[in-house]
């Protein structure tokens, strides 16, 4: 039995190499769908683009950070910053994604953390209003996870001051209803992002995890997952799913983690914003710098020099009023 077995694979193996190389391509591409292109997450190119590969200073490098870099080949690069591994940063980013999705689809809270620039508190705030998230914006209080019933109280205060303003605020005078609008704004500004979530998040996605470092810490002491983009300066080891990949460059920040968000939204049945679209519709646009002006002193010049005293002046005068 076995000999007719072997007679048969090797019958099927010579029926294969007498195929024209025109049938095995015609075959390779029956199995590979014609949309294939359209199924990328997001292209090498525009990672690219965005400078997602480029680390900090080899000088501020984190020796743990060393599996998701490109080793130090001088005959490679001679870049003064570190490069970050493009297949790892596709891997753990693809990880994140089907993580997300699968914690969106079973309704559990995702929180955005993102404090480091007004660009990345709008980035983050934006994110998470499209899709239906909670975020924090602002400087992290400490105990907002590991305190969370003093939270909550603060989170009940706002909104029985949402509810004082939409309904009985004219029964005040005027000078309380001042000190209640700047008590609502103090208290939107810090817990407007996160007052209707129940409970604590089931996972949290950051931006800067160095920067957000109370947030972690209270996050692994409540065993919360993080998500978070780790430069070639962060430790990998104290995130869930570490994403290796730029986080200063704001391009670079607003990709990824528009990408994460989309992972959400595709999970909501909501439309996705970056994933899965060619580069033709992915614009990121440069974030320019305000031009800053200079005031320039024209009588700089004879500013320094030493103007004659009064006394000095007036020794001349006297001197020709006696001849």
């Amino acid at each position: 039995m076995f000999l007719f077995e072997n007679l048969n694979v090797e019958s099927a193996q010579a029926a294969k190499a007498e195929e024209s190389p025109a049938q095995t391509v015609q075959s390779k591409e029956e199995q590979v769908p014609a949309n294939s292109t359209d199924k990328v997450l997001v292209t090498h190119t525009k990672l690219l683009d965005v400078g997602a590969f480029n680390g900090v200073a080899k000088r501020k490098w984190n020796p743990k950070m060393k599996h998701y870099i490109i080793p130090r080949n001088a005959a490679q690069f001679s870049a003064q910053f570190d490069l970050i591994n493009s297949d790892l940063l596709n891997l753990k980013l693809h990880e994140a994604f089907n993580y997300l999705t699968e914690a969106a689809k079973a309704k559990k809270n995702i929180l955005f953390v993102g404090t480091k620039s007004k660009a990345v508190q709008e980035l983050i705030q934006s994110i998470a209003e499209r899709t239906n998230s909670f975020y924090i914006n602002q400087r992290w209080l400490g105990g907002t996870l590991t305190n969370f019933k003093t939270i909550s109280n603060s989170i009940n205060q706002l909104k029985r001051l949402i509810h004082t303003r939409d309904n009985d605020l004219t029964k005040y005078t005027k000078k309380e209803q001042i000190m209640i609008m700047k008590k609502l704004a103090k208290l939107e500004r810090f817990f407007g992002g996160i007052k209707d979530m129940q409970g604590l998040p089931h996972v949290l996605v950051i931006d800067d995890p160095i920067k957000e470092k109370n947030a972690v810490t209270e996050a692994r002491k409540l065993r919360i997952p993080v998500i978070a983009l780790c430069n070639t300066n962060s430790d990998p080891n104290v995130i869930t799913l570490p994403i290796p990949a730029n986080n200063y460059n704001i391009r670079s920040v607003t990709l990824l983690l528009n990408l994460l968000g989309d992972a959400v939204a595709l999970a909501q049945g909501n439309p996705a914003k970056f994933a899965f679209k060619p580069d033709e519709e992915i614009d990121i646009p440069q974030l320019v710098k305000k031009e800053t002006r200079t005031v320039v002193n024209r009588d700089r010049a004879g500013f320094n020099k030493k103007q004659p005293k009064a006394e000095e002046s007036a020794k001349p005068a006297e001197k020709k009023a006696e001849k």
